[in-house]
Parts: C-alpha cells; sequence; structure tokens
C-alpha cells in the first residue's frame, strides 16, 4: 500500500535537496586541540585522537 508513495516522495525529497543545496555551507573540519602525542594512556584519559570521548569509549575498545 505505501510502496506506491515512496518513489514520488523521494523525488520531491530530492527536488527539494537540490533547490536548497549551499555549496559554501558544508562541514566545517576543525584541528584537534591537542597534539596526538600517541604515549601511555589511561583508561579514563581523553583519547588521543581528539574525538573528546574517554579512551575506554573510543579507540581503546579495539
Amino acid at each position: 500500500m505505501t510502496v506506491g508513495i515512496i518513489g514520488p516522495f523521494v523525488l520531491t525529497l530530492n527536488e527539494w535537496r537540490v533547490e536548497n543545496h549551499d555549496p559554501g555551507k558544508g562541514i566545517s573540519v576543525t584541528p584537534p586541540t591537542q597534539p596526538n602525542s600517541f604515549g601511555k594512556v589511561g583508561r579514563n584519559d581523553p583519547c588521543p585522537c581528539g574525538s573528546g570521548k574517554k579512551y575506554k569509549k573510543c579507540c581503546g575498545l579495539n
């Protein structure tokens, strides 16, 4: 039943996206605030990758 409305909805959504696209408003990448020094890191220390998460929740999962 709802499959018939998905196609027109996708086309309408794409038209809206194309009309409202602003190339100057992309994702801005900011450099990390601290240098990446990969020395010994404790589990509860901030992750050295610059994500802002604790090491045990970020790179320490691997």
